[in-house]
């Protein structure tokens, strides 16, 4: 979705626009991974029932918060940069 929305529905220079969507897809891979190593982590301690339960809840929490953050952050970008320009 978000490179979609950076390549062809915000404005900007198309250099801007691959650079927003470059950084705010790493920082969603980032904290998908993050979210990844958290669930197994919680699972292999606290066992199967866990690890369902913070896949389940915790994971889409933290899986909507990187991607509305991944989202924004890449919508800011381009802003500042549309601003600047004449």
């Amino acid at each position: 979705m978000q490179i979609g929305v950076g390549a062809f529905l915000l404005p900007g220079r198309r250099a801007d626009r691959a650079r927003a969507v470059l950084i705010a897809s790493s920082l969603v891979a980032v904290a998908n991974t993050v979210r990844i190593i958290l669930i197994l982590a919680v699972g292999a301690s606290r066992g199967p029932g866990v690890l369902v339960a913070m896949h389940d809840w915790i994971g889409t929490l933290l899986s909507f918060t990187a991607a509305a953050a991944g989202l924004i952050l890449m919508v800011r970008m381009l802003q500042a940069d549309f601003e600047e320009s004449p």
